[in-house]
């Protein structure tokens, strides 16, 4: 059985489809992973004439990780998918930091409205340098 369609973006890979050479588009839950990928990467002023303080995960991985910052990360992304992500309603963020102290762990679980599906997206961030 065909899978129904109802959400579509373009793949920011830009992998091409082995037998067409064009790009392959991501959908549904894939969709909104990506998208909710995108809203942590954003910084500030990276949409013109836009200057909300987007999650601007860069800034935070120099930050000291302590239980303030934290609590304000959690509070930025919860306000940035509340914002952004029309599509899901939020559930729940944690962030776990790592015991090096050079990065932390991004877990958001949030409800994908039109399929009626818990999903979580885990992304972990570290300092290179």
């Amino acid at each position: 059985m065909k899978e129904i369609i109802n959400y579509s973006d373009i793949n920011l890979d830009f992998i091409p489809h082995p037998l067409t050479g064009n790009t392959t588009p991501k959908i549904n839950i894939e969709s909104i992973r990506q998208s909710i990928k995108v809203l942590f990467l954003l910084n500030p002023f990276d949409i013109p004439f836009n200057q909300s303080e987007f999650v601007n995960m860069r800034h935070y991985l120099f930050e000291n990780i302590n239980h303030l910052t934290i609590s304000n990360l959690v509070k930025r992304i919860e306000w940035s998918v509340k914002t952004y992500e029309k599509r899901v309603k939020f559930i729940s963020a944690q962030v776990v930091p790592y015991d090096s102290d050079d990065g932390f762990e991004v877990t958001v679980t949030y409800q994908i409205k039109a399929l009626n599906i818990t999903d979580t997206f885990t992304q972990q961030f570290q300092r290179i340098r």
